[in-house]
């Protein structure tokens, strides 16, 4: 998913956070214990994305594609809890963190308990409403970014920027990428229409890495995924690497995707002298995955490891308001941990305020 490949597996596992290098048996964080006189669900999320529709009983719903589903409201992966809007599902769900407990330092915050934050959580009321002008709809931040200049129809690729792509879970050594994109042509006000690009990708670890190929996808209002080992157009179902929708393009990582490629940041040098030496010796903290931006992405719910040496999943019990349509919602993740120890089982409490 030789020393400097070391180091770059070794930032493999951290970026993947806390999926991978988060231990199951918490030794800190202990899961709390279910209070009949508010809303609450246990979540398992710890294989595939599990999905929440809120109401005055907060449920589990089965979704077979959510991009297409109205019927969630809140998706949770790992320690990622997102919003049907924008980027993730046609929903026009939105919210916004009161952050009472951001500034909780890591020694505090291991005193704090679903028992304790309880009376914060129910004092918060209708009153605590915000101006609607607060309330976020969810977002991609990618890391592929500055591929193109101007806006809309007047789009021009930027081919000075280059990417460098890892595929990181391709094991003993994962696989090192690059790519450009090299001309627009079509572009519309909501998609950037043919975009062609250059790419090379090693197919083998360790192997030399291939004769640079050009290749162009035509982007309009459903996305187009590619495989650049492959050197052809996948699916979201299949092996990819690339996912071009509307003027984005996304890394198979984070939110965007689950196969943990990571990206290092924007390269404005020349694609021809990015070998893979000069790929490899980028620094591994600089790589990172495609992450969301709305209200739980930009406020995370959660610290990581705050002892230092417990690499735990602690909840801060930040709240959360939800406003879908003209109900709004109080929310708030009181565990990562079921009775157990097992991570990725995140226990969420809720009420309507209106």
């Amino acid at each position: 998913m030789s020393v400097s490949v070391f180091r770059v597996v070794s930032a493999v596992c951290c970026a993947a956070v806390l999926a991978a290098c988060t231990s199951d048996s918490p030794s800190g964080p202990t899961p709390p214990a279910f209070d009949g006189s508010i809303s609450q669900i246990q979540v398992d999320a710890s294989v595939a994305t599990a999905y929440v529709q809120l109401g005055d009983t907060i449920k589990s719903v089965n979704v077979a594609n959510a991009t297409s589903s109205a019927e969630w409201d809140l998706s949770l992966f790992s320690t990622t809890i997102a919003l049907n809007s924008g980027p993730t599902g046609p929903g026009s769900v939105s919210g916004v963190c009161l952050c009472a407990n951001e500034g909780v330092s890591n020694a505090a915050i291991q005193g704090l308990t679903a028992a304790s934050q309880l009376p914060a959580f129910q004092a918060i009321t209708a009153a605590s409403i915000p101006a609607d002008g607060q309330f976020l709809a969810e977002s991609i931040n990618p890391r592929i970014t500055g591929w193109f200049t101007g806006t809309g129809a007047s789009a021009q690729a930027n081919s000075a920027r280059s990417f460098v792509v890892l595929r990181s879970r391709v094991l003993p050594v994962p696989l090192y990428g690059k790519f450009r994109v090299t001309n627009i042509t079509g572009a519309t006000a909501t998609a950037a229409g043919s975009v062609t690009f250059e790419y090379t990708m090693q197919a083998t670890s360790n192997g030399a890495l291939p004769a640079v190929r050009t290749a162009t996808v035509t982007v309009g209002s459903a996305p187009v995924f590619f495989d650049l080992v492959a050197g052809a157009v996948s699916s979201a179902a299949g092996t990819w690497d690339l996912r071009f929708e509307g003027f984005l393009i996304r890394a198979n990582s984070g939110a965007s995707g689950g196969a943990g490629h990571l990206v290092a940041p924007p390269q404005d040098v020349s694609f021809a002298t990015l070998d893979l030496a000069a790929m490899r010796a980028l620094p591994n903290s600089s790589f990172g995955q495609d992450a969301l931006g709305g209200p739980f992405g930009a406020r995370p719910w959660y610290k990581y490891n705050v002892t230092g040496t417990d690499l735990q999943i602690w909840p801060n019990f930040n709240v959360y308001l939800v406003k879908k349509g003209n109900a709004v919602y109080k929310l708030q993740a009181i565990s990562y941990y079921d009775t157990t120890g097992k991570g990725r089982v995140i226990t969420l409490r809720s009420a309507r305020l209106r």
